[in-house]
């Protein structure tokens, strides 16, 4: 067992191991509130790289941030919490040595979405991320959606990496993304099967290049 260490505070967690050994997750800052409780301290994001913990930082003034997933390309994704101790706030990206971008900044301003947390991130750089529409319900027991954010081709005039889209599934709009590519989300909603669906509408609509086949 090896000792990560923490961000000068108490404590720390562990969310995702990556197959190169680095380590991302949340870790208590120095001087955090004396009556405060794990979770409840300031704590931010980190990264752990070869025996070397970076701070992630936080977005804007939200004290705290925890990193969830993160893949091979050194890109990360999390949320930040506006009060620390209770639920997420805003959906991060981190990468390239940061500092972090808010998810909702890679979408339009008129989407009517806010991305409250990013919950994972392939090798192909899709994100997976917890949202809500700004309809008047902010219940995320029954309002929250999963949104699907898939980074394009510059030249791909549909938005999204197919030419043919699943009419089954709502396309909310086309955004601005990743190095001024273009992302699509996706709104599904959450179903005890929801997660199968996605899988299986996945296998169905992507395609890698080259291959004659659908990738699952």
């Amino acid at each position: 067992m090896r000792d990560l260490g923490t961000l000068g505070g108490d404590n720390g967690a562990a969310v995702w191991l990556t197959d190169n050994g680095e380590v991302v997750g949340d870790a208590d800052l120095p001087n955090s509130p004396p009556e405060c409780q794990s979770t409840s301290c300031v704590h931010h994001a980190f990264l752990w790289r070869k025996g070397v913990m970076t701070d992630l930082g936080t977005l804007g003034s939200d004290p705290c941030s925890r990193a969830v997933m993160m893949n091979s390309r050194g890109q990360i994704v999390g949320s930040t919490i506006s009060i620390c101790g209770q639920g997420e706030t805003n959906a991060f990206l981190w990468e390239n040595g940061g500092p972090m971008v808010a998810l909702d900044t890679l979408i339009p301003a008129n989407s009517g979405v806010h991305l409250f947390e990013g919950d994972n991130i392939n090798e192909r750089g899709e994100i997976l991320a917890s949202g809500l529409r700004n309809d008047g319900c902010g219940d995320r027991n029954f309002c929250q959606r999963l949104y699907l954010l898939i980074p394009g081709n510059a030249n791909d005039t549909l938005g999204c990496e197919t030419a043919d889209p699943a009419p089954s599934v709502a396309r909310d709009s086309r955004v601005q993304g990743f190095h001024s590519s273009t992302i699509a989300p996706q709104r599904l909603p959450i179903l005890p099967s929801g997660l199968g669906t996605w899988r299986a509408r996945l296998a169905q609509r992507y395609r890698i290049p080259g291959q004659p086949t659908p990738r699952n």
